[in-house]
């Protein structure tokens, strides 16, 4: 016995307990052919809600970046130095639990976990470790951080300032995204309040002062 279908949804059912977005914009069922929804911005413009770039990944290559960070220090450097090479795009840092949480190597609560699925990094001498010989200008980082990003970007910013590369020529990312912390992970150190009001800070900063 065949089950009896819907029937098929149509124009007058769209316009129907339309749902909004989180920025208030309201959004049909479903649109009907020929009919998209009234957006007044372009592809590459703010709030970016069409995509990034103007063409997206028509003319734009995907990047090719390597992940380092799940050895020790001294080899950590050495991967560094090949992921700066001509043929890569940049390169991906990770960083281990305690660094994470904010917490040092020494620190009791570190034991087990320290060098493990990531690079420790305790202090800015481990990051000029990481990153000496390697051309901040000509390189881009990403960084696989959220709670204690706007420290590991501070870091990272104070060694591409004492090697002389310009902030504007800085190139790269941090997740800064500490909402899934609090969602997923639980790695993180602030409340919801404060931990939401540095990740916003460290946008503000970098619009203004780290434009890449």
């Amino acid at each position: 016995m065949r089950a009896n279908r819907p029937p098929p949804l149509t124009s007058a059912d769209a316009q129907t307990s339309e749902p909004k977005t989180l920025s208030g914009i309201e959004v049909k069922r479903f649109y009907p052919p020929g009919e998209s929804p009234p957006l007044r911005e372009q592809p590459g413009e703010y709030p970016y809600t069409r995509g990034i770039f103007p063409e997206m990944y028509r003319k734009k290559a995907l990047d090719n970046q390597g992940i380092f960070g799940i050895r020790d220090l001294f080899r950590d450097k050495q991967e560094a130095e090949v992921h700066a090479q001509p043929g890569t795009d940049g390169t991906s840092l990770a960083f281990d639990l305690p660094t994470q949480l904010g917490l040092d190597s020494d620190n009791q609560r570190s034991m087990g976990e320290i060098g493990r699925v990531g690079v420790a990094v305790s202090m800015l001498d481990d990051v000029i470790d990481i990153f000496r010989g390697v051309d901040l200008n000509k390189v881009s980082t990403s960084m696989t951080i959220n709670s204690t990003a706007p420290i590991l970007f501070s870091m990272y910013a104070a060694v591409a300032e004492s090697s002389g590369v310009p902030s504007n020529e800085v190139t790269g990312t941090v997740q800064n995204d500490v909402l899934k912390e609090f969602i997923a992970r639980n790695i993180y150190i602030y409340p919801p309040g404060p931990s939401l009001s540095l990740a916003i800070d460290l946008v503000e900063y970098s619009v203004k002062n780290y434009p890449k």
